[in-house]
């Protein structure tokens, strides 16, 4: 049977596909929109935008009293939290938090085909976002990995803020670091008319650029292969720490570093068998994937590139043998 694994993984994900059929999506926090409550949580992403600092929480519990000191709270997994911090000291990445904030539910879909913005965040595991959030207390340990990772993010900020214009800076800051936040909407608009909005998404092309130069540039140092390999897969996947690991992101780099893998082991690297295991090990980590309509146009570009490519090639071969094959014929008479 030729691609075994490729078809146990497409068996996978269509079997979470019909699974999600059957079961509601949506597990509301029950939370009433404008109460004031005190949450604990991790910090595991933080972003600048238009209204100020904006925190990501996971493994949040609410408490009832901020009598309780920061490393003996008892944080469980559960859905994560969104924070909008007009100012204040910044947290670090990894360290535990006390905040208190107003509530702010976000809205599902009201007409069809219009934008879920409870289900867009339900994606990404966050249940609710809270406003005019104050920092009551901080833990003392986090993350120097992910804080460092976070420290250079903004240090390429700064040379974008200060080298270009407040609009360039915005859409290069979207384009190579995957901040969004500051993209004006007149911009998005353009690109999406254009039919070019892909390129402000972190996906293969970012990781072919960067990747495979990267590999390249460390083979004609003499580096050896194992260790220009090894070093070319990490860097990539501290870019994906950095910039966010969104679907596409997180395909490109699996499948980066599955052909790096290959080259390596000298073994015959099928890219459908490794866009489908990639997209396995995406709908497991997150099913909710399912639903959303970037995942289909990551993989579904991909898909176009290995099933439509080829054929579009031997029709246009087709037809330039058929046209040459007619002016030799003509050129004979």
């Amino acid at each position: 049977m030729r691609r075994p694994l490729c078809l146990v993984c497409v068996a996978f994900v269509v079997s979470v596909f019909i699974s999600l059929q059957m079961v509601s999506l949506l597990n509301s926090m029950k939370i009433e929109d404008g109460s004031e409550v005190i949450y604990t949580g991790e910090v595991y992403h933080k972003e600048y935008g238009n209204y100020g600092l904006i925190l990501y929480l996971r493994n949040v519990n609410q408490v009832s009293s901020t009598n309780i000191p920061i490393n003996d709270l008892n944080l469980k997994e559960d859905t994560g939290i969104l924070c909008y911090i007009e100012k204040g000291k910044e947290p670090r990445l990894g360290s535990n938090v006390l905040v208190s904030g107003t509530v702010a539910c976000f809205r599902s879909v009201r007409n069809p085909g219009g934008f879920d913005q409870e289900m867009y965040y339900r994606i990404q595991n966050i249940g609710l976002s809270l406003k005019k959030v104050e920092i009551l207390a901080e833990s003392s340990t986090y993350s120097k990995y992910y804080e460092g990772l976070y420290r250079l993010r903004r240090c390429m900020e700064s040379v974008f803020e200060k080298t270009m214009s407040e609009k360039d800076a915005s859409i290069m800051k979207a384009m190579i670091l995957g901040n969004k936040t500051e993209l004006d909407k007149e911009s998005k608009q353009l690109y999406q008319r254009s039919g070019i909005s892909h390129i402000l998404a972190i996906s293969g092309l970012h990781i072919s650029l960067i990747g495979i130069g990267l590999y390249k540039l460390l083979k004609k140092m003499r580096v050896p292969v194992v260790l220009s390999t090894l070093l070319a897969v990490a860097v990539m996947i501290m870019y994906g720490d950095m910039v966010g690991s969104s679907a596409s992101a997180f395909r490109a780099i699996f499948m980066f570093a599955l052909k790096m893998g290959a080259e390596v082991l000298h073994r015959t690297y099928d890219m459908l068998t490794a866009l489908m295991c990639s997209a396995a090990i995406a709908v497991a980590r997150e099913p909710l994937y399912l639903t959303d309509a970037a995942f289909y146009m990551s993989y579904g570009a991909i898909l176009g590139i290995l099933l439509v490519l080829p054929e579009l090639k031997k029709m246009f071969l087709k037809e330039s043998c058929f046209f040459a094959s007619h002016q030799v014929i003509k050129a004979g008479n």
